[in-house]
């Protein structure tokens, strides 16, 4: 073989960009499958605004004639860059399913302390969504503090100081908790090592999934010895969750198809979901968004699975939940981008032939046929350089693709789902107002290259034999070997074989707003360009003005006028030194920012925003060599707007030698002013809490217990 070729080829491998040798072996993957399956066409991104169809499933039949579109892009991806082969999903016997272990029903003593009112102030989880409670690793109320620590969770009593009753979730690492009343809430998180097969039909055999989220209810009406009412699993990984009144939403992403041919099936409690409680989205059907409501009171719980992209983020309002999936160009669209530039250089009959192909939504045959056209011409160099040139004038985005579910109680419906330009940073670029929702993005446009090789082959002579190279460890050595043709295929004969690498880079990247009606899911309004070649960092919605940040050398402040919805427009924008990646609303008219000054040094900064048009700075505190965990993660944020204190833990790069302590930083607030009040020492603390006029910072091994007026340290409680 061509030396050049055997260097082209390790390239591409080690790149993960394999020649596609074997294009046509691509389409069997179905022929072995135990159903009848039809080759559908490799769906394209829907464009912005369009909304998303969807239905529900009769047959799990059905399901897998979807699956088979997934299957499909699979296997135009596999085709693309690697041989593809596949293994037949026959039925098999299926073992017996034991019943998960379901506790009995709460107490009379336990439901009445869920409709008890605290009348002592206790601070609530930092949530986007006044009332909708978010999944954190600490929760609270008046009479105790729940902590997660990996598979454990401390229960510690308020008026003893000390942990009272503990939780240890064996098979599992915690996620998150929810705290009710008396009623406990553990989310977990757990990895089977094999997969079972489910016979759903007589020609239908499906795999339940390798991860699972599971849901725990414990009644801690008795702290010292906590009462396990329900556990219920579902198939995936956890996405996110909220609590509303009585009911907690999960949301859990979970493979549809894995492997070469597996299709999985959602499951609850080692049940196959019913295929009516399937939802199809129109898009291509990556994962289930298994969605789990609970009641926390009756114990009562739905499911519902949504067939659709992968999610990325969650979003929920009073009556809505909003999974929002991200997607950048894939290797298909490379390819496909690739086809289509060089059929507007062919002659037409030869073109012709490709977009039938393309139309059809057969790729592979598409590239096959303009790789053989490419090798019959005399000079296939300055044919691809025209290619590449073509190429030039291709921009792709990504986008964000939004579904929207209406929630009531335990009823989980589908409403539709809409698209737009550009990935959103976290949920805060997404919220609901006034009848419309508004997402907020970062637009990166991809240039489309194509880096090629020609290489021209021969077979060696009968006479002479063939070179070849021989390596042991790191000593090689050439031998000639004789050669007798036997069959050889035209793939393997003498001539040019043309080798394609379609590849992208980022040009550019813009912001933009978009407003959505939330009675058609269409796009209503949007604003571009702003702030052009930097990202979002930081979003926050106060009534019908939009806060953004963005940052690339200073800190651009905007603020988006939405009282207009199908004209969105910028009111102001203030420069600074550094960025803010978390704002948070302030009494009289001031927002607060966490960010860094630079890359070393944290920055807590108060914003004068009573006139959006000329927003300032005020006040700004930079502790330098800091870093915070709420640069990523909110819920480590507490405000106390009874002290006017912000309460943020913070890590000193300077305390691993003892030189400063490192724990939670006090802030006061007030009108204009913030002023840094103590750093209080706590290794590791990553969130602080208030009952009554006491603060407690919580880090994996202790709770701190300090008042909150004088912030002396009264106690310190071992969590073992």
């Amino acid at each position: 073989m061509d030396r050049r070729l055997v260097l082209f080829v390790s390239i591409a491998l080690l790149t993960g960009v394999v020649i596609p040798i074997a294009a046509y072996l691509a389409f069997n993957v179905l022929a072995q499958m135990n159903v009848t399956t039809r080759i559908l066409p490799v769906p394209t991104t829907p464009s912005p605004g369009e909304r998303g169809a969807e239905s529900e499933l009769s047959s799990y039949e059905e399901l897998v004639e979807l699956l088979s579109r997934t299957l499909n892009y699979k296997k135009h991806v596999a085709s693309l860059l690697r041989l593809y082969y596949t293994k037949a999903a026959v039925p098999v016997e299926l073992p017996a399913i034991t019943d998960i272990q379901v506790f009995g029903l709460t107490t009379s003593r336990a439901a009445q302390a869920l409709q008890e009112t605290a009348t002592t102030r206790v601070s609530w989880t930092n949530v986007q969504v006044a009332g909708i409670d978010e999944p954190d690793i600490v929760k609270a109320n008046e009479k105790i503090i729940a902590t997660a620590s990996s598979r454990e969770v401390f229960l510690v009593s308020v008026q003893g100081k000390k942990v009272v009753g503990k939780v240890v979730i064996e098979e599992s690492s915690i996620q998150g908790l929810f705290l009710r009343g008396n009623r406990l809430v553990i989310i977990a998180h757990s990895i089977e090592e094999t997969k079972m097969p489910l016979i759903l039909g007589t020609n239908v055999t499906m795999f339940a999934p390798c991860e699972y989220t599971s849901i725990y209810v414990v009644d801690v009406s008795d702290p010292e010895e906590p009462n396990p009412l329900t556990r219920i699993r579902i198939g995936g990984s956890l996405l996110s969750a909220r609590l509303l009144g009585e009911v907690v939403y999960v949301v859990a992403n979970q493979p549809a198809v894995e492997g070469e041919s597996e299709l999985l099936i959602p499951v609850v409690n080692a049940r196959a979901v019913s295929a009516e409680n399937i939802i199809i989205t129109g898009a291509l059907g990556e994962v289930y968004a298994n969605i789990l409501s609970i009641n926390v009171t009756g114990l009562e719980y739905a499911v519902r699975s949504v067939l659709m992209p992968a999610g990325s983020r969650l979003y929920m309002s009073y009556e809505k939940l909003y999974i929002i999936s991200s997607t950048q160009p894939s290797i298909v669209d490379l390819y496909r981008n690739v086809v289509e530039a060089a059929a507007r250089l062919l002659p037409l009959d030869v073109s012709g032939k490709i977009k039938v192909y393309v139309e059809g939504g057969d790729l592979t045959s598409a590239y096959s046929h303009l790789v053989e056209y490419i090798n019959g011409v005399d000079k296939p160099e300055e044919f691809l350089e025209k290619v590449r040139r073509e190429l030039e004038l291709v921009e792709l985005p990504d986008y964000t693709h939004i579904y929207v579910l209406g929630v009531r109680g335990l009823g989980i419906d589908y409403i539709g789902s809409v698209t737009v330009e550009g990935r959103v940073l976290d949920q805060f670029a997404i919220e609901e107002y006034d009848g419309y929702f508004v997402v907020a993005t970062t637009v990166n446009s991809y240039k489309v290259s194509l880096g090629y090789v020609v290489v021209t082959s021969q077979l060696p002579s009968v006479e002479q034999g063939a070179t070849i190279l021989i390596c042991r460890g790191t000593e090689c050595v050439d031998r000639t070997v004789p050669v007798r043709y036997v069959n050889v295929s035209s793939e393997v004969m003498p001539g040019k074989n043309i080798y394609m690498h379609p590849y992208v880079s980022v040009s550019d990247s813009d912001n933009r707003v978009y407003v959505v009606s939330l009675d058609s899911l269409t796009i209503r309004g949007v604003l571009k360009h702003l702030a052009s070649g930097e990202r979002i960092y930081a979003a926050r919605l106060i009534k019908n003005t939009l806060f953004l940040v963005t940052f690339r050398q200073v800190d651009p402040l905007f603020a988006i006028d939405l009282s207009n919805p199908e004209n969105p427009k910028v009111l102001g924008y203030l420069k600074i030194p550094g960025f803010s990646e978390y704002l948070h609303p302030l009494p009289g008219d001031t927002l607060l920012g966490v960010g860094r000054e630079d890359p070393s040094n944290l920055k807590i900064s108060l914003f004068d925003v009573k006139n959006p048009a000329n927003m300032s700075e005020v006040v700004k505190i930079v502790i330098n060599m800091a870093s915070s965990p709420a640069l990523q993660d909110h819920h480590a944020v507490t405000v106390d707007p009874d002290y006017n204190h912000v309460y943020i833990p913070i890590a000193l790069y300077r305390a691993m030698r003892g030189e400063e302590p490192t724990g939670i930083a006090v802030v006061y607030f007030e009108n204009s002013a913030l002023q840094l009040k103590a750093i209080l020492s706590h290794p590791g603390a990553t969130r602080a809490l208030y009952i009554g006029n006491e603060l407690y910072t919580v880090s994996s091994s202790s709770i701190r217990v300090f008042n909150v007026e004088s912030l002396e340290l009264i106690s310190e409680i071992p969590l073992k």
